[in-house]
């Protein structure tokens, strides 16, 4: 004979996830306190990275889906206009 087996279903609370919403302080240094205005979490943030690609660089132009080769705009010759 067969003992029958009860089976409990064990619930997981689902935690709240905040979908933040950062104010970071003005920089002062290399790193800047946020505070989220929606839960109030308190987080650093860096002011720069080493990777960051600045206008006027030269290698501001590289393609970001992964192409290593700078973009080449060729100028366009003149239309004679007849």
């Amino acid at each position: 004979m067969q003992t029958p087996v009860i089976e409990q279903e064990i619930v997981e609370q689902e935690v709240p996830v905040c979908r933040h919403h950062w104010v970071i302080e003005s920089p002062h240094g290399a790193t800047s306190l946020g505070r989220c205005k929606r839960c109030s979490e308190v987080r650093e943030f860096r002011n720069s990275a080493a990777d960051t690609l600045w206008e006027g660089d030269p290698m501001s132009s590289i393609n970001k889906m992964g192409g290593n080769r700078p973009i080449i705009r060729e100028k366009r010759a003149p239309v004679a206009e007849d």
